[in-house]
């Protein structure tokens, strides 16, 4: 009976979901007379596509009324006592619900939601505890017309809300189900009237009841619905009709209508499945006895009470947000968990302690996670932003919608618990989903998404009406009256339609198509020109906005005739098919021998494995995305399918096949764990979906078209280069057609790449199999297993998971000897010079996508401020130098490729630093039964130490053989390197694997492509860098260097002609191949006819002498410090490290006079090796104990010294190192302590990171953060980067000031950069170690240190006092409200920031003098 109540409650509720048109058939109302009482145990899932009925544990699926059974391991729940009786009545049971079922299948699939849509779904779920209802949700689904207000018009009567439906209106636990049930039949009377309402407004507003009707068909009759509640009401006792009477009434029922009815009015409301939303538990709820755990489609009851085991009083009713203390009990501990899989679904199984207790410490942290909105919100509108973009890129435009819309329902319900959650704050959402549906002419859809945007708060911009007008543009019968509409709509938001074209973004052929929809309107409308490109702005560069003598330039375009423009033309051609396809193969450089016929057979059944691979991913992968529509439907929320429907399934078999050969090619001794992997494969996807979306819009195109334009002009000798973004910003300006090139980054959050890698992750572990008796000859039948398994491995008392492949498809890979590597086009060189930054987003490679600040994605403080001073020309500095940087060609020193890489094929040399094969390694020691139980100690730990440098020697291998591959590659091509930043504006070139930043190896092949005349003292600059290389004459001046190079002249001739079998002069350099190197040149311009004419390639370098020393000294005026660093005009180059190492030896002969053990045992061993390192790390911050270690190691591996000593000679001398430092470096310790001090109390009063911005406009932001838990789509993710996280205020403190030395140092290379092609000269960087041609050396030496004076002059230390005071501490004495103790501290903060260091008294003048400043 009380099944029968609940059902009939149902009935109703589907009553006012849906239009009356037919009537309930003679078979359901048999049905439901004829069910029989049930405990609420029953839970009916109601799916898109077939039945399924769970009951205690098993799954039941009907098919043509044919029940067959199978073990659901999802449920434990108890047996039901029905469940006991004979086979008969169990079939019958069975039966009925079955064809219940399919009569409700029929029914709910048709339920329209609308903004209650939420309510409604935790309405069917409370009162049928039974069954589990999927929220429906499409576009279709919300039929309510476009210029209908919900706020203010009538709600049509499927629109169940606590507003609109006395239903609602019970909020105690005393209004029972009759109570309830009588409310119902009273409101079912005016249902058809409330429908017949709904319909006239759906005929004012433009919608037909036809239409209308085709969203609600099948729908229960009311009349039907009308006479069943009477009957049920006749067997009802009569004090039912008061809220007393009914209470009482209750125990006149049978046992079972008592129980089922106390479960329907006491089971809770279901809110809807939130992944972020955990509530906070309160104190009184901690110790409860029971618990109910609510997510998705699952109502799960941790057991208590052995009598009530599916029963809990709840108070709220159906549709009312449960109060505090019982909302509380949603996120209280299950006995059973729920794991939430990719896909969306939810399952259940058994937790132990340990998960148990994992799951406590995530709950924890998303509780701490949820109070603040601003977290919430920033990664909720990020993940919204990303699904809303792959959906409309996938043709998904109304699932996108759909889910929009439902995101605003569960805003507006959860604003009740937790407000200010799910607010919808990034404007890109709509503007996304109203470009869609301006390709498709959808304007009511764009109608629609106004209406939401005006109630969500947000203002339109110029990209919103933009779709707006290409929405009129493509139809057939523009509706002028519309188009002055919004004319007049952007007017009163203050937008200028004038301005459109300049300040949104446009995509494939829009431009002509909004102009042509303007010009209907308006026939006189004129667009304002675009704005000119911007120079650069600020005191250090306001001379490069005037052009220099002419007698002082030595090129005007030194980047010119490097190739003809007809051959740069043709290799721009081959660059854009290769980041197009974004594979390159690239031949190893390994010299095997021959194919056998054993190889050609392993090469032959690879190719047969690759193909079945090939066939099974692509059935597993379409199986996959039709079992994820499947799941989109029955699910609510965002969910991976729209990124599983971003391009066709052959492109992501590709992708898939390219993972399992970099999988296959690990290390034995390692693998990288499942989380790496995961977000590997996440961004291979991204990468193809950011390439495919770049085509789609037509931007190759419009890049080549451009390109050619700017070669033509990067090529000519003459041009007057001022700046490449200029003259591409110029290019862009005068093309304006087509699309925006410069977009804004697409942007997935870091759980996504996780959750796709771990998705199709799953294909390559269940789906790949491998054929165990393939190596056998002899074997007829396959045995096929999984090609890869997991393993566990332990770092650090941390257990990983890690994939690796069968033994049997390692023999394959390895037997098959495959000669070719595969790399990424963004991870080589470019044939061609790079795209010249104009902003974060557009530069560096043709089509590639690469940051401008190298920085994850998810740390979006700083990429976000940068982007805002492009467009006031902050950043112009900035990004010319980086221009600069990129612009310079090079190509391969072919001698010294070859030598190397006849040594690496060699089994390597390690004292050359070209490293041997693992199979160098030694042989492990074998423990045998013979040993004793310290012996056998000894050797396992030997093993493990050889298993370590085993793993180390194969990792140095394999980066050698990239390195050395792609320069064999490029061994006859002109190539560059585009750069980018870190955060702190230091550059890097972009490719990792092969640039000048890399080792002495990778330097020593490297050669300007451009080569210039030695002139009259090139040849000597260029012997003095020899000198420099070998590290022979360190103190010397550079007289002394030259005539020494000229005395070696033998050795250097010999090393050149025989570096194999000569007398290997070369060999004992600190640098030997850039030795080498330089070894040859000097040979060929010595012995060319004419020296001064020789055109000479190669880079001569100038290395600033502790250059993060430098820079303190010269921001306190350190007199001391400033002679100490060659800031000091000298005679001979100054040695801090042989100063410093005096200054200790000093202390330590007076220690040892004074009877100082310790210090008598370092007799003989205070060596300028010893303390070299922690002398240059101390200007970026290294710790005694990071000091210690440095000294410690060094100790070590000097033999001679007592090694029982080791531990506290490097104590003593750490603390000696400091001291000295701190007696020659006054003035730089000051600065030091200054910075920070002022880092920790900021991160620690303020709760927020260090910012500053150099001197050259760049923000710097410390990216330090708490490490923050997130549990999304099945994945748990820990983000350190995301900038609304607590600040580390350790890492804040310790970090800041080498960080600022870096950002000095960087700005003085960007100032000398710019400076030094304004000058007519080429110039590179290696941090603070500057090249350029031998010829033009004198030249940048002076520039460098006019630009060094320069930098210094400024009030550097003073502007960042007041950035800071003006960032953390605005005004301590305002109105704002703070307790004592958080008053003085910002006050304290306030006076620290405001207590700059005071100076010295040197003269920066002197810099310009000092020959040893960089050299």
């Amino acid at each position: 009976m009380a099944q029968l109540l609940r059902l009939t409650h149902y009935s109703k509720v589907l009553s006012h979901s849906v239009t009356y048109s037919t009537s309930i058939s003679a078979s359901v109302r048999t049905t439901l007379e004829r069910l029989r009482p049930c405990n609420s145990c029953w839970n009916l899932r109601l799916r898109g596509s077939g039945n399924t009925v769970m009951e205690s544990g098993t799954t039941y699926r009907y098919s043509s009324g044919v029940a067959r059974a199978k073990p659901d391991h999802r449920q434990n729940l108890s047996k039901p006592p029905w469940k006991k009786k004979k086979k008969k009545n169990s079939n019958i049971n069975k039966k009925i619900h079955a064809d219940l079922l399919k009569v409700l299948n029929r029914r709910a699939v048709q339920l329209v939601f609308t903004r209650e849509a939420n309510q409604l779904h935790r309405t069917l779920v409370t009162n049928f505890s039974f069954m589990d209802f999927p929220l429906q949700h499409s576009v279709e689904t919300f039929p309510i017309p476009l210029n209908q207000k919900h706020s203010n018009d009538r709600v049509p009567s499927f629109a169940l809300s606590t507003k609109h439906q006395d239903f609602h209106k019970t909020k105690t636990h005393e209004d029972s189900w009759a109570t309830q049930l009588l409310a119902f039949e009273k409101q079912l009377q005016t249902g058809p009237q409330q429908s017949a309402d709904h319909n006239a407004v759906l005929s004012q507003s433009g919608a037909s009841l036809s239409e209308s009707s085709t969203h609600v068909s099948h729908s229960l009759s009311s009349s039907s619905l009308e006479a069943l509640v009477s009957d049920v009401l006749k067997h009802l006792p009569q004090s039912t009709h008061s809220k007393t009477a009914a209470v009482e009434s209750s125990s006149s029922l049978p046992q079972s209508e008592t129980a089922a009815a106390e479960s329907v009015s006491s089971l809770p409301s279901l809110q809807p499945s939130d992944p972020y939303t955990v509530s906070p538990v309160p104190k009184s709820t901690k110790s409860a006895k029971a618990s109910v755990s609510v997510n998705a489609n699952i109502v799960k009851t941790k057991k208590t009470d052995r009598s009530k085991k599916n029963v809990r009083p709840m108070s709220a009713t159906a549709g009312e947000p449960l109060p505090a203390a019982e909302e509380d009990v949603l996120s209280g501990e299950p006995l059973e968990g729920v794991m939430e899989d990719v896909d969306g679904t939810v399952r259940l199984r058994s937790l132990s302690k340990l998960e148990m207790k994992r799951l406590k410490k995530a709950r924890s942290e998303r509780e701490k996670y949820q109070l603040d909105p601003a977290k919430y919100n920033h990664v909720f509108n990020q993940e919204l932003l990303a699904y809303v973009d792959a959906c409309c890129f996938a043709g998904l435009d109304t699932l996108a919608l759909s889910t929009l819309k439902l995101q605003r329902l569960r805003k507006d319900f959860n604003n009740k618990i937790l407000p200010g959650m799910r607010k919808i704050q990034d404007i890109r959402i709509y503007n996304r989903l109203m470009q869609s549906f301006a390709k498709k002419c959808e304007m009511g859809g764009i109608t629609e998404l106004f209406a939401l945007l005006r109630e969500e708060t947000l203002k339109a911009n110029m990209q919103s009406y933009a779709a707006v007008w290409e929405c009129l543009g493509r139809q057939q019968d523009m509706d002028v009256g519309v188009g002055q509409k919004v004319l007049e709509d952007m007017e009163r938001e203050g937008l200028d339609v004038r301005d459109l074209f300049n300040r949104a973004i446009f995509f494939k052929d829009e431009q002509p198509v909004i102009l042509k929809a303007i010009r209907i309107v308006d026939p006189d409308y004129q667009a304002l020109p675009p704005p000119p490109p911007q120079p650069p702005i600020g005191p250090l560069v306001e001379n490069l906005n005037t052009a220099p003598p002419i007698d002082q330039v030595v090129e005007k375009n030194p980047y010119a005739e490097v190739l003809s423009t007809d051959k740069v033309r043709m290799l721009a051609e081959t660059q854009m098919q290769r980041e197009l396809w974004n594979t390159v193969p690239v031949k190893s450089i390994l010299k095997p021998p021959p194919p056998s016929r054993r190889t050609l057979e392993y090469r032959k059944k690879l190719d047969n494995v690759r193909e079945d691979w090939k066939g099974w991913l692509t059935k597993a992968f379409e199986k996959k995305v039709r079992y994820m529509a499947r799941k989109s439907k029955m699910e609510y929320g965002m969910t991976m399918y729209p990124y599983l429907k971003l391009f066709d399934t052959q492109d992501y078999v590709q992708c898939l096949l390219q993972e399992v050969e970099d999988l296959t090619s690990s290390s034995d001794t390692f693998s990288p764990s499942k989380t790496f992997l995961w977000r590997r494969l996440g961004h291979r996807v991204y990468s193809k979906f950011a390439m495919t979306d770049k085509i789609k819009n037509k931007v190759p195109k419009k890049v080549s078209l451009l390109y050619k334009e700017y070669l033509d002009e990067f090529m000519d000798k003459d041009l007057d280069l001022s700046s490449h973004r200029q003259l591409w910003q110029s290019l862009m300006v005068n093309s304006p057609d087509g699309p925006t090139l410069d977009v804004p980054e697409k942007i997935w959050p870091s759980h996504i790449f996780l959750a796709l890698g771990k998705l199709l992750y799953e294909h390559i572990i269940y789906d790949l199999k491998v054929d165990t008796n393939m190596m056998r000859a002899s074997a007829t039948d396959r045995n096929l297993v999984p090609a890869f398994y997991t393993i566990y491995r332990n770092y650090s008392y941390q257990t990983f998971e890690e994939i690796k492949p069968h033994p049997v498809l390692v023999k394959l890979f390895r037997g098959a000897e495959l000669d070719e590597l595969t790399f990424e086009a963004g991870y080589l060189p470019m044939l061609v010079p790079p795209v010249p930054w104009i902003s974060t987003t557009h530069g560096g490679y043709l089509l590639s996508a690469v940051r401008l600040v190298r920085i994850p994605m998810q740390a979006q403080a700083q990429t976000e401020k940068v982007q805002e001073t492009v467009a006031t020309s902050q950043l112009s500095t900035v990004l010319d130098s980086i221009n600069t940087l990129s612009a310079c060609a090079w190509v391969i020193n072919a001698p010294v490729l070859d030598i190397i890489i006849d040594m690496f094929n060699n089994k390597g040399n390690a004292s050359l630093d070209v490293p041997p094969p693992a199979s160098e390694c030694p042989p492990p020691p074998k423990i045998t039964q013979e040993m004793s139980a310290q012996e056998k100690s000894v050797a396992h730990r030997q093993r493990l130490r050889l298993r370590q440098q085993r793993a180390e020697m194969y990792s140095l291998w394999c980066q050698e053989l990239y390195k050395l591959s792609i320069a064999n590659k490029f061994r006859d091509e002109v190539f560059w390197f585009p750069h980018n930043l870190d955060f702190r504006g230091r550059t890097y070139p972009c490719p990792p694997h092969f640039n000048h930043l890399g080792s002495d190896i990778t330097r020593s092949i490297l050669m300007f492509a451009k080569g210039k005349p030695l002139g009259s003292k090139g040849l000597d600059w260029m012997k003095i860098h020899l000198i420099n290389l070998t590290g022979f004459k360190k103190r010397s001046p550079n007289r002394e260097r030259l005539a020494y190079a000229n005395e070696m002249m033998d050795e250097i001739l010999d090393s050149a002609d025989n570096p194999k079998t000569g007398n290997k002069w070369w060999q004992k350099s600190d640098e030997p191949w850039q030795t080498l190197a330089c070894c040859m040149e000097i040979a060929r311009a010595s012995r060319s006819p004419d020296p001064e004419n020789y055109i000479c390639h190669l880079p001569v370098h100038q290395d600033g002498s502790c250059n993060g020393l430098q820079h303190y000294a010269a921001l306190g005026r350190d007199k001391a410090g400033a002679q100490s660093v060659n800031l000091w005009p000298y005679d001979s180059p100054q040695d801090v490290y042989s100063d410093v190492l005096e200054l200790v030896e000093k202390e330590r002969q007076k220690d040892a006079a004074e009877g100082v053990e310790i210090a008598q045992h370092l007799e003989g061993f205070v060596r300028r090796k010893v303390i070299k390192q922690t002398i240059m790390t101390t200007v970026y911050g290294v710790t005694r104990y990071g000091a210690k270690a440095q000294i410690l190691r060094q100790l070590k591996d000097i033999p001679e010294f007592p090694q029982a000593h080791v531990w506290n000679a490097s104590l003593y001398l750490t603390e000696k190192t400091f001291q000295c430092l701190n007696e020659m470096f006054s003035a730089t310790k000051d600065i030091q302590d200054w910075l920070t001090l002022s880092a920790q109390l900021i991160a620690t009063v303020c709760q927020r990171p260090v910012e500053w911005v150099t001197p050259v406009g760049l923000t710097v932001v410390q990216p330090y953060h708490k490490a923050m838990g997130l549990s999304r789509f099945g994945v748990n993710t820990t983000d350190s980067w995301n900038y609304f996280e607590k600040p580390n205020a350790m890492k804040q403190k310790n970090a800041f000031p080498p960080n600022f030395i870096h950002s000095l140092d960087s700005t003085h290379m960007m100032l000398t950069s710019l400076y030094c092609m304004r000058a007519g000269i080429t110039f590179v960087s290696v941090h603070d170690c500057f090249w350029t041609h031998a010829c033009d050396v004198e030249i940048m030496n002076q520039i460098c240190r006019e630009q060094f004076v320069a930098l210094h002059k400024q009030p550097i230390l003073e502007d960042l006092s007041r950035q800071l005071v003006e960032n953390y501490t605005p005004d301590v004495t305002s109105d704002e409200v703070m307790e004592a103790p958080v008053l003085k501290a910002r006050e304290f903060l306030r006076n620290v920031l405001l207590n700059v260091p005071a100076r010295g008294d040197f003269d920066l003048e002197k810099v310009l003098d000092s020959t040893y400043f960089f050299s």
